[in-house]
């Protein structure tokens, strides 16, 4: 056996990525994982928008508090649509 050739029964496998192997349900939980902490960071954002206008004797719904709640809320629900099935299929094929 030459030092370049792999050991005997050394199968390799049928996909590759930059990274690694991974197919598509491990890309799609990274996605959906991050599109998921955007749509909380948006939020986050806004809960603090309206804290500090509250704070500051303004009124607390005006400016960038409403955008970032909805941007917030729609990002996370569409964030969650894609890592929760994506998680179950993994969980899934691990048992």
């Amino acid at each position: 056996m030459s030092d370049n050739q792999p050991p005997e029964g050394f199968k390799r496998p049928d996909r590759y990525h930059i990274l690694g192997v991974m197919d598509y349900s491990h890309v799609a939980f990274w996605i959906g994982l991050v599109i998921t902490g955007l749509g909380f960071l948006l939020l986050w954002a806004g809960g603090i928008c309206f804290r500090w206008r509250a704070y500051r004797n303004l009124p607390a719904w005006d400016g960038a508090t409403r955008p970032l709640l909805r941007w917030g809320l729609a990002v996370s629900v569409i964030g969650l649509a894609i890592f929760v099935p994506v998680l179950y299929h993994l969980y899934s094929v691990a048992s």
